[in-house]
This record gives C-alpha cells, sequence and structure tokens, in this order.
C-alpha cells in the first residue's frame, strides 16, 4: 500500500519539475510557474500553488535561482485611472539581469495586458457557464441569477450566488459559484458558497478553473460537488493575447467561439447529474 507522500517530498519533486521548465525558460513569473505545475497543463504533475511557490523560495535561497521584482502598469476599459500591479519574476543564477531583461520585458507586458482582461474574463465564463448549465439540462431558477433568496429564505452573508438551478434527473437544486482566474479561488468563495447553500437548503457546487484538493474535499465532505475546467476562458475578442499567452507563458487557454466554449463546459458540467452527495 502507497503512503501519501510529505510535505517535503512535494516540495522537492515541485523543485525537479520547476529545474526541467528552467531548461527551456530564461525567466518565468510566479503565476506563470504554479499554472504550469498545477495539473491544468499536464494532468500527472499535479502541485498545489503553495507548494510551487515554496519550493521556487528555497531554489531561491539556495543560489539556484534570481529574483526580479518589477512594477507594472494596467489600463483596464471603463476605469479612468491605470492599476499598478506588482509581478516577481526568477530566473537561473548564471544569467545576469541582462540576460533576461528582455524576456521579462516581453512577459510583463503579456501579463499586464491579460491583468487587464481579467474581469472581463469573470463575466464571460459566468455568461457561457449559464448556457452551459441550460444546455446540460440544468434548469436556472426565474430568479436563480445573482441571488441570495431561495424558498422564502434570504441569506445575510457576504456572498451572493450565481446560479440556482434544478437538475431534473436527480430532483436536486443547487447553488453555484463561477470563479475563472488563473490564481486559485480564495478560500472564503468556497467557505462562503458552502455556508450559504447550507443555510437556503441547496446542494453546493463549486464551478472553477482550478482549485487544490483540500478545497475540493470541504465541498465534497459537505454534500456538494465541483467542476474544474483547468483552461483560462476569455472571450474570441482577445485571441490574439490567448495567442501569446499560449504561447509565451504556457498557460492553458480557451479563447474561441462563444459555441466552442459552451460546448467545452456541458461536457464537463452534465457528469454531476449522476453523482451522488457524499455521506459520512
Amino acid at each position: 500500500m502507497s503512503q501519501k507522500k510529505s510535505y517535503r517530498e512535494y516540495v522537492n519533486e515541485a523543485k525537479e519539475h520547476i529545474r526541467q521548465l528552467y531548461k527551456t525558460e530564461k525567466a518565468m513569473h510566479v503565476t506563470e510557474v504554479r499554472v504550469r505545475l498545477d495539473g491544468s497543463v499536464n494532468e500527472n504533475v499535479r502541485f498545489f500553488h503553495w507548494i510551487t511557490y515554496d519550493a521556487l523560495k528555497e531554489l531561491h535561497s539556495a543560489g539556484e535561482l534570481k529574483r526580479r521584482p518589477r512594477k507594472g502598469m494596467i489600463h483596464v476599459e471603463g476605469e479612468e485611472r491605470p492599476r499598478k500591479t506588482e509581478m516577481t519574476f526568477y530566473y537561473p543564477s548564471e544569467y545576469s539581469y541582462a540576460d533576461v531583461a528582455e524576456v521579462i520585458r516581453t512577459k510583463m507586458d503579456i501579463i499586464n495586458r491579460y491583468s487587464a482582461a481579467s474581469s472581463e474574463a469573470g463575466s464571460y465564463t459566468e455568461e457561457v457557464v449559464g448556457k452551459a448549465l441550460e444546455k446540460a439540462e440544468f434548469k436556472i431558477l426565474p430568479d436563480g441569477r445573482d441571488t441570495r433568496r431561495f424558498r422564502g429564505k434570504e441569506w445575510k452573508g457576504q456572498h451572493d450566488l450565481d446560479f440556482i438551478v434544478h437538475g431534473d434527473t436527480e430532483n436536486r437544486y443547487y447553488g453555484i459559484q463561477v470563479k475563472n482566474m488563473l490564481t486559485y479561488p480564495e478560500w472564503d468563495d468556497v467557505a462562503g458558497l458552502i455556508d450559504a447553500c447550507e443555510f437556503l437548503g441547496l446542494t453546493p457546487w463549486f464551478i472553477s478553473r482550478q482549485m487544490p484538493g483540500d478545497y475540493t474535499w470541504d465541498i465534497w465532505v459537505s454534500g456538494g460537488f465541483y467542476t474544474l475546467f483547468d483552461k483560462w476562458l476569455l472571450p474570441e475578442k482577445h485571441k490574439d493575447l490567448c495567442r501569446e499567452v499560449n504561447a509565451v507563458l504556457g498557460l492553458p487557454v480557451l479563447c474561441t467561439g462563444e459555441e466552442v466554449a459552451i460546448d467545452f463546459l456541458v461536457a464537463k458540467l452534465e457528469s454531476v447529474h449522476a453523482y451522488k452527495t457524499y455521506s459520512k
């Protein structure tokens, strides 16, 4: 019987994978490394983001990597003033900064541009998830969008539900939260969904690009479900940016017509009909 690995073993394994990445990459942004090792690119290489970050810090402390914080600026559509950003890059210690400066500048430009599109990515994903839910034969309640009310009860907590839907096959009502980010969702978002659904008498269902295993376990033991779609979803108008995000940063992104995105999600959502809830 195989034993669960220790945290130290996971960090050491992550360091080996990071070393492999740096055989082809001269410099990498922290999020770039985290996402490339979180199972989204290769399902057989899956490390929690904090494990990857600890591995990066240890490689830096040991002198294998150098660290370079940089500041940027993003212009978000509809906002008068640009937002300041901070990002951290690591690169192999055999390089001087002059050796990697052009790579970092190129990646900074892409990161600033995708950061400006991040809020749009969230609203776009809610839209296509809603259409995918309906195509997967989940019925969105008439007042079941951006709500905190169900059957005469009102949740007074911090978080709304993105959707309340009903699955006829299993005869279950679900409270749904949707997140489309390169980083993990905040734990408060997951806990807030579980609390709201418990109060309202709904089955919690978290739909996200990625989540760590301890989050998914808490959802599962609360009688809920989760769906991970791995790829970062953006509307087709950003297809040129998406190509750069994938080609230069190596990040998994889906930037196609809406119908393709809907069908991509349907295949992942419809399986929930057949799931039974966890019972202790």
